[in-house]
């Protein structure tokens, strides 16, 4: 068997589109958006994979994490996701075989709208394994990626009122944003939302005089225990009423997290 020869990742480039990435809060899901668009206009010119009146491409999420090594392939999954959710594009099992469970994917008609906004060009490909390289400049890389922390920032600055703004994005926090945004499927917004309304993380709490930031936010740990709800608000029953009871039982709660940081 011929040996498959091993890419240099430092040689690999992808595109993608800003407005995309926008959009979905997630620049893998720009970037596997740009590829399936890619891949559907080669099988729209080729006359091929024509099935219930539109055009499709297939791939496993094996097959993506071969083309784009920088992203696990819980990323990638969770990038599809997104894309699925704010419906630009569809997915079906589409195989002969009734074993081969293998996603086919197509656009919607609002992702093809989105397409047709980013006005994407067929490029060179390369002849091993059909993966897209597009070259761009490391200048482009950054701005648009720069773009997206920036976004997030203001997000955060204007959700979590409650919270000490921030002014910048270091190397540290765009490293751990892209880390809780494969966690949370890059919906930033709910979890913003749901620190803001957390009155043990805003510091809303009698007896605390602490609240979060925005980089305890981005640990990996406490954005999963935010999404979960581990931080909402406790309900009190309606024979506690607001006696002492009410406020040991927040107050050993509080003391209890407390120790944990």
């Amino acid at each position: 068997m011929k040996e498959k020869k091993k890419k240099d990742i430092y040689k690999i480039y992808h595109s993608y589109s800003a407005g995309v990435a926008r959009l979905t809060g997630s620049i893998i899901s720009a970037v596997i958006f740009r590829h399936i668009c890619f891949w559907l206009e080669i099988n729209e010119r080729k006359k091929q994979n024509y099935i219930n009146d539109k055009y499709w491409t297939y791939s496993t999420i094996a097959d993506l994490h071969e083309v784009f090594p920088e992203f696990s392939s819980h990323q990638i999954s969770f990038a599809i996701k997104k894309l699925k959710e704010l419906n630009l594009i569809e997915l079906a099992q589409l195989s002969s075989n009734k074993w081969n469970h293998t996603n086919w994917y197509s656009l919607t008609q609002k992702g093809k709208s989105i397409a047709v906004k980013c006005d994407f060009d067929l490029t060179e490909m390369d002849d091993r394994n059909d993966t897209v390289v597009d070259f761009i400049s490391d200048d482009d890389i950054d701005n648009s990626a720069k773009n997206i922390y920036n976004n997030i920032m203001v997000m955060f600055n204007s959700i979590c009122v409650s919270l000490s703004r921030i002014d910048g994005i270091t190397s540290s926090r765009t490293k751990a944003i892209d880390k809780v945004e494969a966690l949370i499927n890059g919906d930033f917004k709910s979890l913003f939302q749901k620190v803001e309304k957390s009155d043990f993380l805003s510091g809303r709490i009698k007896g605390s005089n602490w609240k979060a930031s925005f980089d305890w936010i981005m640990k990996e740990d406490n954005a999963i225990k935010i999404i979960e709800g581990k931080y909402d608000n406790r309900k009190v029953d309606d024979d506690i009423g607001q006696n002492q009871g009410t406020f040991d039982f927040t107050s050993k709660w509080v003391a209890e997290e407390t120790h944990k940081r």
